[in-house]
């Protein structure tokens, strides 16, 4: 998969509602000493370790969903888009329904609203989105929603009854909390185990607030919780300075102006951290303790050559297989919106992880238990 900015995050940056921060830090939490005793952090860990086995909206369907349905995807065209597109036309396929890509251009981030005007405009019986504020396709909103179109987004910070959204997919709210849990008790597990306390700088972009603070405030209150003596900081990149590539310097200077920082925690990996083992490195910095959310190939590799620590799991196609599984339960029994309160397949990947591939899809055999579901044979 290649790994490129996410054209998505590129518009949400420019329609956010928020001020983007410059690049600075902002302590939440502070502590210093050795390690919490004990293993409750580990024992807190331990569900996580292996991948789920079951999806986490398992109720199946009344009936099976009519078949011919329209559904479209609004891709930037990305790698990550990609695959998750994957998986919505294969179970759109599934159940008989027409799977179509409208495209629009991230240079130009009016033809995001367009694309979802275009789908609804070209008889589309339900459109997904994904990691857009509601604020970026607001018209195109509006239009779906006096045309009864089904709207599903996915890895988005909107809140459930956003207007004219019928349900959220691994929402920043429910998933990205989970996901900060895991990254707390990731860093505070290593640090019951070493008997050292873990002095993170979490790596943040304020202008994608929306997404990625409820992940920053989770990693923040399990540390709080299961290490006390750990410290916890926010270093804030600015949307010039993401997009320009300047994470791993600014991270390299953070960590040169506090030497007592030993571990990294970065939101969207997959976005932010490219380049950042290799800056590590040539900074004399290699032994600093990474982990993250949301990585793509590149740093799932490193994972396994023990050049990061620990990621939270990101089974991109079985999030195309949910969205479809959203919009077949708002069809057929108008509940679609049960997963703006559901957790996402979560796995805490590290170097002991056994992986069938460089981007681990689970659970095992999903695509069957989304067949039983909708009552296909």
């Amino acid at each position: 998969m290649p790994i490129r900015i996410s054209a998505a995050i590129a518009v949400l940056a420019a329609t956010s509602l928020l001020t983007a921060c410059g690049s600075g830090t902002g302590t939440t939490a502070a502590g210093g000493g050795a390690g919490p005793s004990g293993t409750k952090a580990q024992t807190a860990l331990a569900p996580y370790l292996q991948p789920p086995a079951a999806l986490p909206v398992s109720k199946p369907l009344s009936k099976t969903p009519p078949q011919g349905k329209q559904v479209y995807f609004l891709s930037d065209g990305i790698g990550l888009s990609q695959t998750i597109y994957s998986g919505f036309q294969a179970a759109s396929k599934e159940l008989g329904w027409t799977a179509h890509v409208q495209t629009w251009d991230a240079a130009n981030p009016a033809t995001l609203n367009s694309a979802m005007l275009s789908a609804v405009n070209a008889g589309a019986d339900a459109v997904a989105f994904v990691a857009m504020d509601a604020a970026a396709i607001k018209e195109g909103l509006k239009a779906a929603a006096d045309k009864h179109v089904i709207v599903v987004g996915a890895a988005t910070g909107n809140k459930p009854g956003t207007a004219g959204i019928s349900a959220e997919v691994n929402s920043a709210l429910v998933a990205g909390v989970t996901r900060g849990k895991m990254i707390g008790l990731g860093i505070a597990a290593a640090a019951e185990k070493s008997g050292k306390a873990a002095h993170v700088v979490n790596v943040t972009a304020p202008v994608y607030s929306s997404i990625l603070k409820p992940t920053d405030d989770a990693v923040a209150s399990t540390l709080e919780e299961y290490c006390s003596s750990c410290s916890f900081d926010n270093l804030n990149i600015a949307a010039a300075d993401l997009f320009s590539g300047k994470v791993p310097q600014l991270v390299v200077s953070y960590l040169q102006a506090h030497p007592d920082t030993n571990t990294i925690s970065i939101r969207a990996a997959g976005l932010m951290q490219n380049g950042l083992v290799a800056a590590l490195k040539a900074a004399g910095l290699p032994s600093i303790a990474i982990y993250g959310d949301s990585p793509l190939e590149a740093q799932i590799g490193e994972l396994q050559k023990g050049d990061a620590t620990g990621y939270t799991g990101n089974p991109l196609a079985v999030q195309g297989w949910q969205i479809v599984d959203a919009i077949a339960r708002e069809v057929v029994d108008g509940n679609g919106d049960v997963y703006s309160s559901a957790d996402a397949p979560e796995w805490w990947l590290t170097t002991d992880a056994k992986l069938s591939s460089a981007q681990p899809e689970f659970p095992a055999g999903y695509e069957a238990q989304f067949k039983k579901l909708w009552k296909l044979p």
